[in-house]
């Protein structure tokens, strides 16, 4: 196995001084009056301001590259700005921008639905639930449990993240901010 001592790993604190060394965006002439206007719900590790990002690189607004271990909290798989993804955004948002499931039926689900229905299992439990959030996600996830064992309780795990709305509040003892009020 390769060695990694060559690799210049820093302790969190280093890396939120670097981090939050990074200049202000010179596009943004209220950028700290900006800052203050947003809610304090979201921390943040740093003040870094990012300005692009290609596959696993992040450049903040004053050039410097930076490493994005998190794949933007895991919803860049395939990593920023994959040419495929892309392509396929612009063409999607050229045709339909949001086909609210609620109105009605828009292709890409139905050919998505196509493509998972053999994967299901069999009996009126095989059905589908398009959300747009983890958050939305593990709400309807605890409306089911619920409905299918007629209990209240949930168990969730310490440390975990399971959303930021209000009905996830009790289960994410791991925000403090959200439990003091």
């Amino acid at each position: 196995m390769q060695s990694l001592r060559h690799l210049r790993i820093q302790p969190v604190s280093v890396l939120r001084r670097t981090l939050s060394s990074t200049s202000p965006p010179a596009n943004v002439p209220n950028y700290d009056k900006a800052k203050s206007h947003l809610g304090v719900g979201i921390s943040r590790l740093s003040n870094m301001t990012m300005q692009s990002a290609q596959g696993c690189t992040v450049t903040s607004t004053d050039g410097r590259q930076f490493l994005d271990f998190t794949s933007g909290i895991a919803v860049t798989s395939t990593g920023h700005c994959h040419p495929k993804v892309t392509a396929a955004v612009v063409k999607q948002v050229g045709t339909l921008v949001h086909g609210q499931i609620g109105i009605g039926y828009h292709e890409p689900m139905l050919k998505l639905v196509d493509k998972l229905v053999p994967l299901l299992p069999t009996g009126p439990q095989s059905s589908l639930f398009f959300t747009n959030s983890g958050s939305e996600a593990v709400e309807a996830a605890i409306k089911v449990a619920r409905a299918a064992t007629g209990k209240n309780n949930v168990i969730v795990f310490q440390g975990s993240f399971h959303g930021r709305t209000y009905g996830l509040i009790p289960h994410v003892p791991s925000l403090f901010l959200f439990t003091v009020a």
